[in-house]
């Protein structure tokens, strides 16, 4: 199945935007974004996907997806129950992630060192 784009609503200014979910909700898809994003489980149990990765979670599961990475938290749950709070979800701009930072700046030394070469 292909997934879904996710468009998220981050701030001019600001870095990330949090929310909190329940189950069923309309995020909760086979879907992905080009932001990072940390889900904190606290309540419910189930099987995640996250790009080819099956796994079980359970309530003080956090995980950190990456940009562009489809997933889905499905939870077992009976088939008309809802959960009214299952996750806390903070979806985190690109740009401003300390290894995006740091590798930035590693590129940027490389291309100095290169330049100073090359001028002899």
């Amino acid at each position: 199945m292909k997934p879904d784009l996710e468009v998220v609503q981050i701030r001019p200014g600001e870095s990330f935007t949090a929310w909190s979910h329940g189950y069923p909700f309309r995020t909760v898809r086979w879907h992905f974004h080009p932001e990072y994003e940390l889900h904190l489980i606290v309540a419910t149990r189930g099987r995640y996907f996250v790009g080819d990765l099956i796994g079980e979670f359970e309530p003080g599961n956090l995980v950190l997806t990456g940009p562009n990475l489809p997933h889905n938290w499905v939870t077992d749950v009976p088939k008309d129950a809802t959960v009214p709070l299952r996750c806390r979800v903070a979806p985190r701009s690109g740009g401003h992630c300390a290894h995006q930072r740091l590798a930035e700046g590693q590129a940027r030394a490389g291309a100095r060192r290169r330049r100073a070469h090359a001028a002899g």
